[in-house]
């Protein structure tokens, strides 16, 4: 039951004569009554509550002009890979080359590759770029057979539009920072050009639905890094590790960021790491009061952050993790039976615990601000919420 608005309503006035229909656990938990007893209790929920009205929803607009629908791939690689990032890419890459060949000449081996180096040039790059993603899809042992001449049967005619020697100095000398810049407090210092670029793109293009999805994604790196992290459930094990805003329905990214570790040169607030991801995402893509719904999972969904979401008319629905602060005891420690429900509300956050069957030993606790409990049947129905 919702409408459009401008607030929402509080359950502090349901008088203690109306039925609750939806807690199962007695009236005599203690546990219960300390809740009750602090000055914001948390409130069972009752068959009379009041409707909650929603903010209204105002869609984000577009800021740039999409191609044609029969336009060449090529046009919509060039929305993301822009023609200045492009460029900016060739001219750090020609500084560094620059700034390589000065400090190392006088102690080079006369038939060393890189005294042979010419600055490169965008067309270069472009194709320098295309054979990277084709060595995606094409794979080779070793770079250099790619250039292979020897055996017609695994040779690769598109390589050869770049000379091998070429192909390797601007790999040795690729740069996408000037050097000189950097003050070593930033330790994304050296990509952070083309995340910045790559961000403001994502979002030029494309208008998100209302629901949003906020996750971490593990890109596969061997490389040593102090940025390289381990997570045993992920299906690369080892990688550099995203926070990514998604548009939940289509998975369109519409901004990410780069887990730097402990050497991150902004650390977290007092509210946590997982606080300030979400609130970092959400307000860079500039989604904020606009009455977008995020969905997350355990890992970011706490009382605060919802809290501090609806602030700024903005929804949060996920999963809970049963140590986070804030969280009444009847949530916290009420033993359930399979099937049974227990809700607990207190304007605007409503929780849930739930447990399906016996075999299932720890149960389900789910938070929301978006919506009130006619629409919230299960916690199998997230998607839906």
């Amino acid at each position: 039951m919702a409408s459009d608005g401008d607030s929402s309503l509080s359950l502090s006035n349901v008088s203690d004569s109306s039925t609750e229909i939806y807690s199962l656990e007695s009236e005599s938990d203690s546990s219960d009554s300390e809740d009750i007893l602090n000055a914001n209790p948390w409130l069972p929920v009752y068959e009379n509550h009041p409707e909650r009205l929603l903010y209204r929803f105002t869609p984000a607009t577009l800021s740039g002009t999409l191609p044609a629908p029969d336009a060449h791939p090529s046009e919509y690689f060039y929305l993301f890979m822009t023609p200045s990032l492009l460029q900016s890419i060739v001219d750090q890459t020609n500084i560094y080359a620059s700034q390589y060949i000065s400090a190392n000449r006088s102690t080079a081996k006369s038939r060393s590759r890189f005294l042979n180096w010419t600055n490169t040039n965008l067309d270069e790059m472009k194709a320098f770029l295309g054979l990277i993603l084709n060595m995606g899809l094409i794979k080779m042992r070793r770079i250099f057979e790619y250039w292979n001449k020897r055996n017609w049967s695994q040779e690769t005619p598109a390589f050869f539009r770049i000379p091998r020697d070429i192909f390797w100095l601007i790999l040795k000398f690729l740069d996408l920072n000037n050097n000189q810049n950097d003050t070593k407090v930033d330790p994304l210092f050296k990509v952070s050009p083309v995340l910045e670029s790559l961000n403001k793109s994502f979002l030029k293009y494309y208008i998100p639905d209302r629901n949003l999805s906020i996750d971490e994604s593990l890109v596969k790196q061997k490389n040593r890094t102090q940025k390289r992290q381990y997570i045993p459930k992920s299906h690369a094990k080892f990688g550099i590790k995203h926070w990514v805003l998604c548009e939940a329905q289509s998975g369109y990214t519409l901004q990410f960021d780069i887990y730097a570790g402990k050497a991150d040169s902004t650390p977290s607030s007092p509210k946590g790491l997982a606080f300030d991801v979400v609130f970092r995402l959400v307000n860079n893509a500039n989604l904020l009061d606009k009455g977008y719904h995020i969905i997350c999972d355990n890992f970011y969904t706490s009382v605060d952050l919802a809290l501090d979401l609806y602030a700024r008319r903005t929804y949060l629905t996920g999963t809970m993790r049963l140590y986070r602060r804030s969280l009444p005891s009847s949530i916290r420690s009420k033993k359930l039976q399979p099937s049974e429900k227990l809700y607990r509300f207190r304007d605007p956050v409503l929780l849930l615990r739930w447990r399906e069957k016996r075999s299932q030993k720890k149960p389900v606790i789910l938070l929301s601000t978006e919506c009130m409990l006619p629409q919230m049947k299960s916690p199998q129905l997230l998607e839906d919420l």
